[in-house]
């Protein structure tokens, strides 16, 4: 409890963060640039914003390649055949958007050279994941062998997807409570508004987010709606105790990722496990792992909508933040429709508002 409560804000101290998703294809045929090997590749792509703009690599530890740029980008990190812009928190949602425009100016100042295009989707539109070799990469690895054991389509998750995400602050456990079970009941709508992956390997498949559908098929213990913070009197402590009820991938120890898959955090924080002691650091880690729709650390990540255009994004962004801060009122008009559902016709109304969009 005390690890979320820590980044707790203050209302006049709120700020807003975006990240963004962009998948790497080749101009001519569509299809997507690998990670490695040759100049149209994403390692070359994240060199040359390195040399050419001064990004600097941070390194893998728990969380794949990070470049940062201090006049723009907090960092971009790689785990496919994509780039993320992880950027910096601001006061005024126009400051994210210029940081967010300069992000994708720079890098397709340094792609368009190399014959690549960055697409604003929520999949892949023709390459499918075994097309696509594992990232040299700790983390990758431990995934890729886990994962698929949980999922169908997990792999489609890991190498073929791209979302958006907006980053809020709450200032309370109590506010972090009822602002988390607002934003799990809303997903579903924010991901029918946004959807944009209506095309995969090549052909329609079925589904206006088929994203959304792969995140429902990647692995049932850490990703989808957290039933207890989806009732009226879910807490923080709740959410904690789903994520702890997760099973871990790993833990950082002097960079180097040592494999725990499968093992609860909670069997690890009683006992140990695999030769490794808890240790604080390990649970910021983990939560990092787990996938809702909405994800709780001391602020709210707003996670279920498709990569879109940039104007979209920043559209999601304003949305989501005049919810949040938007105050009682606001709350009050959106709770009503949706109180009183069960768990079993939020998961209905999300595959729904995936299969058939707005």
């Amino acid at each position: 409890m005390t690890r979320f409560c820590a980044g707790f804000r203050k209302r006049r101290e709120r700020m807003v963060g975006l990240e963004y998703e962009l998948l790497g294809v080749d101009r001519e045929t569509g299809r997507a640039v690998p990670y490695a090997g040759g100049d149209a590749s994403v390692a070359h792509v994240l060199a040359r914003l390195r040399d050419q703009f001064g990004w600097r690599q941070v390194g893998e530890g728990g969380g794949g390649s990070s470049y940062g740029a201090p006049r723009l980008a907090d960092h971009a990190r790689t785990g496919r055949a994509d780039v993320e812009l992880s950027g910096r928190p601001h006061v005024r949602l126009a400051d994210a958007e210029v940081e967010l425009r300069g992000f994708v100016r720079e890098l397709r100042e340094v792609s368009t050279p190399l014959g690549i295009a960055w697409l604003a989707l929520g999949t892949q539109p023709i390459t499918k994941p075994d097309e696509l070799a594992i990232i040299p990469k700790s983390r990758y690895r431990i995934m890729t062998s886990y994962l698929p054991r949980r999922g169908s389509l997990a792999l489609w998750m890991m190498r073929c997807t791209a979302g958006a995400q907006v980053n809020l602050d709450v200032e309370s456990s109590g506010e972090a409570a009822d602002m988390l079970r607002l934003s799990l009941w809303i997903s579903p709508v924010l991901t029918a508004m946004f959807a944009n992956s209506p095309v995969s390997a090549g052909s329609p498949n079925g589904w206006m987010s088929r994203r959304a559908r792969i995140w429902r098929e990647t692995d049932p213990d850490r990703c989808g709606l957290p039933p207890r913070n989806l009732e009226p009197d879910g807490g923080v402590r709740d959410y904690a105790d789903w994520a702890m009820d997760a099973p871990m991938f790993f833990v950082d120890r002097d960079e180097d990722l040592v494999d725990m898959s499968g093992v609860s955090f909670r069997t690890f924080m009683e006992v140990g496990a695999r030769g490794q002691e808890p240790r604080i650091e390990d649970w910021d880690l983990h939560l990092t792992t787990v996938f809702p729709e909405v994800r709780l650390k001391s602020y709210l990540e707003f996670r279920s909508i498709d990569s879109n255009r940039l104007e979209l994004v920043m559209g999601f962004a304003a949305l989501c933040a005049g919810i949040i801060y938007g105050g009682e009122a606001v709350h009050a008009r959106l709770t009503g429709p949706l109180t009183g559902w069960s768990y079993d016709e939020r998961i209905a109304f999300l595959e729904a508002c995936a299969r058939e969009g707005l």
